[in-house]
């Protein structure tokens, strides 16, 4: 895990200076892993060893559109840096609209020709460390609940938790739409094929326990 990694002081970079990308936007531009580090925060990407992903934003906290963060990326392909990504979703829910997260940014970057270096899901590692924290020692009594097929429920095939894909205005229902194809349940086993994933259990909302 990232945090694990920066305490030990065993990030797969030469040098302790990172740029934060999108600070603009934060009140509190020290993102809490790197508080007490040896890692140093500078905000000339000229003076940087390695890039972190924030979250995703311009300094009027606009979340949604793409083209309006690209100036980030650009700069930071500009710089030829490697890139941590702490979090890969693409997309996430924020009360009524969809906003983009770090893992649409280091995806765009990426296909850019820059380098990212991924943590958290889908990776074993932090539903692994999860369960450590929640003091479960028996997976059987664990289930993983989320909206997206890609992290939340590969991530916890690959942890070897039981999944729960929630539907009702997620991340999962607007991708599926967006091309297109009908939300049953036949079409989404088909649809998670496209990350070797496999949800146990599908519901439309989880306030209701409503199996879809």
């Amino acid at each position: 895990m990232v945090l694990n990694d920066i305490k030990n002081d065993t990030l797969p970079f030469i040098g302790k200076k990172y740029y934060l990308a999108y600070y603009q936007g934060l009140k509190e531009p020290v993102p809490y892993v790197f508080k007490d580090s040896c890692y140093e925060l500078v905000t000339d990407i000229n003076k940087a060893d390695f890039v972190y992903c924030g979250v995703p934003q311009t300094e009027n906290k606009e979340r949604s559109d793409l083209n309006l963060l690209m100036p980030e990326i650009e700069r930071i392909k500009k710089s030829e840096l490697p890139l941590i990504c702490p979090n890969p979703d693409y997309m996430a829910v924020e009360g009524d609209k969809f906003v983009i997260c770090q893992g649409l940014v280091s995806k765009t970057y990426e296909d850019m020709g820059g380098k990212v270096v991924y943590y958290g899901k889908p990776n074993a590692d932090i539903f692994l460390k999860a369960l450590e924290n929640l003091k479960i020692s028996n997976k059987s009594k664990a289930l993983m609940v989320g909206d997206t097929i890609r992290t939340d429920i590969k991530g916890a095939n690959n942890a070897n938790i039981a999944a729960c894909l929630t539907l009702s205005k997620s991340v999962t229902e607007n991708e599926m739409v967006s091309k297109n194809i009908e939300v049953n349940e036949k079409n989404i086993f088909e649809y998670a094929k496209n990350w070797d994933a496999v949800p146990d259990f599908i519901i439309k909302k989880v306030s209701k326990e409503e199996l879809f």
